[in-house]
């Protein structure tokens, strides 16, 4: 009786757990699993999660990602997205809602005071196309970005891509649909994005598609107060051949409202010195060279004019509070300087000179966000001859309990906060060379000296209260029921801690 070949025997690696295990049948090396649990955990880990799925279904559809569409319209090519990963994604959307929450948006001139501004610009004459990147974009004044254009910039700055390497298979027409162009970006940044799309907080709807869906849900479950005059598809009410505030009205007309609710935000556009503080830090964290030094000076000097403006302002409109905010104390370290006639001012020749100020700084903050040359010591010398030293030390208001509480009912903790709400300040003063490090020890101590004056007269205001004067059997009592102060008017210990920008 003839014996039967025995078949091969192999030991193989699996793919998944990396385990070794005998098999007899051949295997290729990308489908070598030792169990059928194996198998289906790789098959999972290939295939897209649902919710990447869902969220890139709404890609088209949502704010952030038109912009970005649109983009890659213009440019003619998704090549512009290159360079990112996940992480870079996630800043762009971080960079487009900041942008958003500027609040520039006039709804009656349809304008919008900033814009997310190109530093190498979109389209370049020089056969080179900017990209959509966090590192070559910044928030910047719409009229500036508009004069600007696209001017070439100094190539240290920014980035950018040869269109001598752009590829056919990523070009992008006009004609194309947005739904087509994300496939397109989806198909280009591969994994990059299916991260983002896993990472993100969310991938929500614009406002058209938003109203649309709403309307449409309510006119087929028939639960709107008052019906639209006809039946609506989706696809009809989604197009773009329906005006936004059409959609509004008959959102409105099914609520049984006559007139839409408008956004009306409760806050003023922010002050552009404002914004260009947060880019340039941002960009001078991310830049190189001349760029990244052209950055850090302007950030140094709009400091220190933000501030002097900040104490200018008053407390209901104060645009520029953020570059000064001392915690329970007052403060003006600064006084202007008009170097025209700096006997006897007027207050027109005064305010032209400081709007002129204002203005130079405004430019200069642009053009080194934009990767362009400025004058840096004309501008550092402009601003130092105007903005004058008036005192270091703020006037510290009297402690009361919900801030003493808040910093741990201790003065150690009371002290830190205070002196952690001034040192942002005398270092911006320091670094453009307005004051000097022992100035600002010497400052820390004149703090806790305000600080025990104000304690005093909190004191004296404490025992003054009327719950403690009382006449009793014709004879009058000062300190009726007082058992002493309370912790948060006693006074500190006297030593201060040493500044660290002494050190």
């Amino acid at each position: 009786m003839e014996s039967r070949k025995q078949p091969t025997q192999r030991n193989y690696i699996c793919c998944q757990c990396s385990t070794e295990y005998p098999a007899k049948k051949f295997t290729e090396k990308s489908q070598r699993y030792c169990t059928s649990v194996c198998r289906k955990k790789a098959h999972r880990a290939r295939q897209p999660s649902k919710k990447v799925e869902n969220r890139f279904a709404k890609l088209a559809k949502n704010t952030f990602w038109r912009w970005v569409i649109r983009e890659c319209r213009e440019a003619g090519t998704v090549q512009v997205l290159t360079g990112h990963t996940s992480a870079t994604l996630l800043v762009l959307h971080s960079l487009s809602g900041a942008m958003y929450k500027c609040y520039g948006w006039s709804s009656d001139q349809k304008t919008n005071l900033f814009n997310i501004c190109h530093i190498q610009p979109r389209k370049g004459g020089n056969g080179y196309l900017g990209l959509l990147h966090p590192a070559n974009l910044f928030i910047g004044c719409s009229q500036m970005n508009r004069g600007q254009s696209n001017k070439p910039v100094p190539t240290d700055a920014g980035l950018r891509i040869a269109t001598s390497t752009l590829k056919r298979k990523w070009a992008v027409e006009q004609g194309d649909t947005n739904a087509a162009i994300a496939e397109k970006i989806r198909a280009f940044l591969n994994k990059a994005l299916d991260d983002y799309l896993d990472q993100a907080s969310s991938i929500d709807l614009d406002k058209r598609h938003t109203l649309a869906r709403r309307i449409y849900n309510r006119q087929q479950k028939g639960t709107a107060i008052r019906n639209l005059d006809r039946q609506w598809t989706l696809s009809e009410l989604e197009s773009r051949d329906i005006e936004v505030e059409v959609l509004e009205h008959m959102d409105a007309h099914q609520r049984g409202k006559t007139t839409p609710n408008k956004f009306q935000p409760e806050v003023y556009a922010r002050a552009i010195l404002c914004i260009y503080a947060d880019e340039l830090e941002r960009v001078a964290n991310t830049a190189t060279g001349r760029h990244q030094g052209h950055c850090q000076v302007m950030l140094r000097l709009v400091r220190v004019l933000g501030m002097y403006l900040a104490q200018t302002e008053d407390f209901i409109q104060r645009q520029h509070g953020s570059f000064l905010k001392p915690v329970n104390a007052t403060w003006t370290p600064l006084q202007y300087f008009c170097p025209r006639n700096p006997w006897k001012p007027s207050a027109r020749m005064v305010d032209s000179d400081r709007q002129g100020l204002v203005k130079l700084i405004t430019e200069a903050a642009f053009n080194a966000l934009q990767g362009l040359n400025i004058p840096v010591e004309m501008l550092d010398a402009k601003l130092v001859k105007r903005m004058h030293l008036q005192t270091l030390v703020p006037v510290v208001e009297i402690p009361e309990q919900w801030s003493w509480e808040a910093c741990g009912s201790n003065w150690e903790g009371y002290t830190a906060n205070l002196y952690r709400s001034f040192e942002s300040t005398w270092q911006a003063l320091m670094d453009v060379g307005i004051c000097t490090a022992d100035e600002i020890a010497a400052a820390r101590t004149g703090v806790l000296e305000s600080l025990h004056t104000a304690i005093g007269h909190g004191r004296q205001q404490y025992k003054n209260q009327p719950c403690f004067k009382r006449w009793y059997r014709n004879k009058y009592y000062s300190d009726w029921g007082f058992k002493g102060y309370p912790a948060y008017l006693e006074f500190p210990p006297v030593a201060a801690e040493q500044s660290p920008l002494a050190a």
